[in-house]
């Protein structure tokens, strides 16, 4: 599946935003202001403060920070639960209040709110968002770059599972086309859509994902690009855990990998000794010793920390 890789890194930056907001939602503290107050230490000062804005939800605290980036995520958080751009304007970093305002947009569904966001980029997220929120093609058109208009389109395609989307809106740009006609195969596991496409990189991509919606290891065989291929064959891996499935892997450590993941389900040690990479060796003793509860297999392990930690999960 592709994305425009600047869209990407706007998604990835909300992203890490919104992971760090909901890691917090389920704090509880006792404290009292005065006690974050008398607090010495900055950091820990700050992280009180912290704690108590996200248990009273109230942007005045957030306010008392004095690490920036903590401030901006806290005022980040008010912002969003209580739908209000006036808290993201409070925040001194331009990006992070943008995204913040982006947030809201989506959160409101508020078309209006995203045209009045001034850095290109994160105004186009905004619009992505919002578009795929809304299942709206026509909010798409008011993206300006080519690319992340085609991008827009075929994440609605795929939603849809709508070929003529791709048809319809992406005309004019092959390789964008055939994008989109593989995030529909995927949305579809429709393998004959895989098969209209030119391009041999976008072509075993669509093959491989949709081997994995469909859990047919038969279609990783029509891939050319081995890399893609074994990348298939790993994740056919998980739903298929046998050694026959590593064992068509070409490189070395996605075989590794593979044998290290299936074993988690067959749990034989034998297969820990077909893995060349020592530390995931290693790894694979361990967990296995665990799950069989037996100290033995500690021995095998070469790494000493990694013994060491095996031995200390028998001494209870």
């Amino acid at each position: 599946m592709r994305k425009n890789s600047a869209v990407w890194e706007v998604g990835v930056i909300l992203l890490i935003i919104l992971t760090i907001l909901s890691s917090c939602t389920d704090r509880i503290t006792s404290r009292s202001l005065l006690e974050c107050d008398n607090i010495q230490n900055q950091q820990r000062q700050d992280e009180c403060y912290d704690d108590l804005a996200y248990e009273r939800q109230d942007a005045a605290i957030c306010g008392k920070i004095q690490n920036l980036d903590t401030q901006a995520v806290c005022y980040n958080f008010i912002a969003d639960k209580k739908q209000d751009i006036q808290f993201c304007q409070k925040i001194n970093n331009f990006d992070i209040k943008e995204s913040c305002i982006s947030d809201i947009a989506v959160l409101k569904l508020d078309l209006s709110i995203c045209d009045d966001i001034q850095t290109e980029d994160i105004r186009y997220f905004c619009y992505n968002e919002l578009a795929k929120t809304k299942k709206d093609l026509n909010i798409c058109e008011k993206i300006k770059k080519e690319d992340y208009k085609y991008g827009c389109y075929s994440q609605l395609a795929e939603l849809e599972k709508d070929v003529g989307i791709c048809e319809s809106k992406i005309s004019q740009n092959e390789n964008a086309r055939e994008g989109c006609y593989s995030r529909v195969a995927f949305g579809k596991g429709d393998l004959q859509l895989c098969e209209r496409i030119k391009n041999r990189n976008i072509k075993d991509s669509c093959y491989g994902n949709v081997a994995t919606v469909k859990e047919d290891i038969k279609i990783c065989e029509k891939i050319q690009n081995q890399s893609t291929k074994d990348i298939c064959y790993s994740n056919m891996a998980s739903f298929q855990p046998k050694i026959t499935v590593c064992e068509k892997i070409q490189n070395q450590g996605h075989k590794d990998t593979c044998y290290h993941n299936i074993n988690l389900d067959i749990q034989d040690i034998s297969i820990c000794e077909k893995i060349q990479e020592q530390e995931i060796k290693d790894d694979c003793y361990n967990q296995l010793a665990e799950n069989k509860k037996d100290v033995s297999i500690c021995d095998e392990i070469q790494d000493k920390n990694t013994k060491d930690y095996c031995y200390s999960g028998f001494n209870n």
